[in-house]
């Protein structure tokens, strides 16, 4: 090969190297520009927001909270007779998949909140209670108005936090906080929250006003509303679009979900009229809240934990802190319980320690070991029962209560399906029940369905005693949903 043409090429790899470098350096200032346009954009709607809400207030009616299932899960669970009785079925599934979801000993109660008497408000560091952590930040105070009766209150307060130092200071120590703590949107609303319940010495719509102020600045879309009773409404929309439980509204197309002060009058008929202010129709209000929640870093308080069943055992402890942080969570569609991870380093240890007793058997062996090992490591109880609500548990805090249900166990052994043995599995919602199905490398009778060209067998934690390929009598000819899938 010439010289002349290997410098012909080196020359044409100089320019194809400087045009690639041309094009990103183009992409990133575009980027930057569409940022600082949006940051532009998102700084003129807040420096207007006094404007909108001394404007005009539109009425809108609240739709009824709506629940994920309306079928009564068993008081029981369910115990495999007779295996002779067992006669296989397919179970048809829909197609597409949706886009995604005991009376406790007095030693093991659920989570105590602790109230902490409210502080005066200054300019110096305080310590407040936020969920049993104690945590420190900035005390400031806000002149707010008398009387929260009219729109032009809103607006008056809007300007009052204007001119303090709420966007300068407490904003960006909140931020610091839930960045430290790896808090999610949802968890930096209640940060905010606890920090205006236990430092601010304001109450009722001024508390609401504050709260509004901050996630706005925060740049969430977060609205403030007035029901029939006069009391402040925060208005919250989420990624996930549903939170189960809660009365909402819809503004153009979003829903938008209603959280009332902690001393809203509760003995009173559900508001079912809320009214809003207007914000203009161009005018983008900020981004959504996501429920999701993604690895918490805590103050650490040690909680224990043990289960065993099925010849297997794992021992260790979580970070307790998360527990009265969870306890009234939002409660979401059941794939994002799936989706998140609460404590990375409980979770290892777990998974390790069942793939080294599960190391040396097969395939349908491990998964049926591992399947027996949630029917027998906890007691069977409904949410009714339990706590007095519907509460879905995230995979963390199944290892600390003693009791669960149908969603619980399902939840908790399709990640263990998937990382301890990196077996393929969907989880599934039928009337009333949560279970679970596997795809197996080998072929087996049992209940089973295809999809995608694939084989998977139901795999009940709920079902006492059945192995894969078992499904509850009552749900055979039943096609459930595919709440969550753990695949390549």
């Amino acid at each position: 090969m010439s010289k002349r043409f290997i410098l012909c090429i080196a020359a044409l790899a100089v320019i194809v190297s400087a045009s690639a470098q041309s094009q990103v350096q183009d992409f990133k200032k575009f980027r930057e520009e569409l940022k600082k346009r949006y940051s532009d954009f998102r700084s003129d709607v807040l420096e207007n927001y006094a404007k909108f809400l001394e404007g005009v207030w539109k009425e809108y009616d609240q739709f009824k909270a709506l629940e994920p299932d309306s079928v009564p899960k068993p008081a029981v669970p369910p115990v495999v007779p007779s295996l002779s009785t067992q006669q296989p079925l397919p179970v048809a599934l829909p197609s597409p998949i949706p886009e995604l979801q005991k009376q406790r000993p007095e030693s093991s109660q659920a989570p105590v909140f602790k109230p902490v008497k409210p502080q005066s408000i200054f300019y110096t560091p305080t310590e407040f209670d936020f969920y049993g952590m104690t945590v420190s930040l900035p005390e400031m105070s806000v002149a707010m108005p008398d009387s929260f009766k009219e729109p032009a209150d809103y607006a008056a307060a809007w300007r009052s936090m204007d001119e303090s130092d709420v966007k300068s200071v407490l904003i960006p120590a909140l931020e610091a906080k839930a960045k430290e703590f790896s808090l999610n949107d949802y968890l930096k609303y209640e940060l905010a929250s606890s920090y205006i319940e236990n430092v601010a010495e304001l109450h009722g719509n001024a508390s609401m006003s504050l709260l509004h102020y901050i996630l706005a600045n925060m740049n969430y879309d977060a609205r403030i509303g007035v029901n029939e009773y006069g009391e402040a409404v925060l208005l919250l929309p989420f990624e996930q679009d549903m939170v189960y439980g809660r009365t909402y509204l819809q503004i153009n197309g979003q829903n938008y979900f209603t959280f009332q002060n902690k001393q809203a009058s509760t003995n009173k008929p559900a508001s079912m009229k809320l009214s809003t202010c207007e914000l203009p129709a161009n005018t983008n209000p900020g981004s959504r809240f996501n429920l999701r929640i993604d690895s918490l870093t805590l103050p650490y308080t040690p909680q224990p934990y043990k289960l065993s069943g099925a010849g297997l055992e794992v021992t260790g402890e979580l970070n307790g802190n998360i527990l009265k942080l969870l306890y009234r969570y939002p409660q979401m569609p059941m794939g994002e319980y799936a989706r998140s991870n609460i404590l990375n380093q409980t979770r290892k240890e777990i998974v390790e320690q069942l793939k080294k007793q599960l190391e040396d058997q097969p395939q349908l062996e491990a998964v049926n070991t591992l399947l027996h090992f949630v029917q027998e490591a906890f007691e069977y109880a409904t949410d009714s029962v339990s706590h007095g609500f519907e509460k879905p548990y995230f995979f963390e805090e199944t290892l600390y209560y003693p009791t669960c249900d149908c969603e619980d166990r399902s939840i908790f052994y399709t990640y263990l399906l998937w990382n301890v043995l990196g077996v393929e599995n969907q989880l599934l919602s039928f009337p009333g029940h949560e279970s679970v199905s596997v795809n197996l490398d080998d072929f087996i009778k049992g209940d089973s369905y295809e999809y995608e060209g694939k084989r998977f067998y139901i795999s009940d934690p709920t079902y006492i005693g059945a192995s894969s390929g078992m499904c509850m009598p009552q749900y055979k000819t039943i096609a459930p949903e595919i709440d969550y899938i753990y695949a390549p």
